[in-house]
């Protein structure tokens, strides 16, 4: 999370030095399209970790193997 956060922080300082729009509005909307690719991320490693438990455990096949269950 904080290597995102820092590129998040470098390439919006980078935007920011650069623009020259009212209000820094080009900054704001670059920053929330930032954000939003960040929470699409999370939300998307959340099902792929959610799922863990579901798919079988290789140290629990072979623990079986060498002791069977009986």
């Amino acid at each position: 999370k904080r290597a995102l956060l820092a590129a998040v922080y470098g390439s919006t300082v980078t935007i920011f030095l650069n623009d020259e729009s009212d209000g820094y509005t080009d900054t704001r909307a670059f920053l929330a399209r930032r954000i939003a690719g960040i929470m699409q991320f999370e939300k998307a490693k959340a099902k792929v970790v959610g799922r863990a438990e579901l798919r079988p455990s290789l140290s629990r096949f072979i623990g079986r193997l060498r002791y069977p269950a009986v």
